[in-house]
């Protein structure tokens, strides 16, 4: 599985090449029918996408689907549709042309050239900007977390009884979805000693 890599880099270096330069590509691909289990368990054909890896498909700034129709009448005839799935220009999203030629797309010609088009960020810059937002997350959730744990010790220190510590507990209850686990452990550890401790009083 790990050999997969030295395919799946080179490969995703190359689409990326093809979004960034100065030149219209076409990206031509063979179509696959998409096939979910019904609630009997049996296939059900729920749609069609493009034969080939992950995301290629929509990747480009216009995704087209060809489609041939047999005529009603003459089925040696057909009519050759293209259908247009996504446009980022807006011209031709959610539109079908029969019979496609140039002048279909030469609409948005003037909309994909070098000085409008952005290009993609470098993946391994792109992986290093969200480990880092992940971290920045990571730390500001741990810090909420010991805020939480702190103010829910403070409490459950001050409760005098057992029905003092319920209250305290229920209070802490709706607080636990915002603290990580060891945090909760630690009070879940303080929450029996304060009633190991109020029990022994009691008796």
């Amino acid at each position: 599985m790990h050999a997969w890599g030295g395919i799946k880099k080179p490969y995703k270096n190359l689409i990326r090449w093809l979004m960034d330069c100065e030149y219209h590509v076409f990206i031509l691909g063979r179509q696959k029918n998409v096939f979910e289990d019904d609630d009997k368990g049996q296939m059900k054909k729920v749609g069609v996408q493009m034969r080939a890896e992950g995301e290629t498909a929509y990747e480009p700034h216009i995704c087209c689907r060809m489609e041939a129709r047999q005529s009603d009448k003459d089925s040696s005839k057909s009519t050759y549709f293209s259908i247009y799935e996504k446009d980022r220009t807006g011209l031709l999203a959610g539109r079908t042309f029969p019979n496609p030629s140039f002048s279909t797309i030469e609409c948005v010609l003037p909309l994909l050239n070098a000085k409008s088009q952005a290009h993609s960020e470098n993946p391994d810059e792109v992986a290093a900007k969200d480990s880092e937002l992940l971290d920045k997350e990571e730390a500001a959730k741990e810090k909420k977390s010991a805020d939480i744990l702190k103010a829910c010790q403070d409490l459950v220190a001050r409760a005098k009884d057992m029905k003092a510590l319920g209250d305290v507990i229920e209070q802490c209850k709706t607080k636990k979805r915002s603290m990580v686990k060891k945090d909760e452990a630690l009070l879940r550890a303080d929450i029996n000693d304060k009633t190991d401790s109020l029990t022994k009083l009691a008796a």
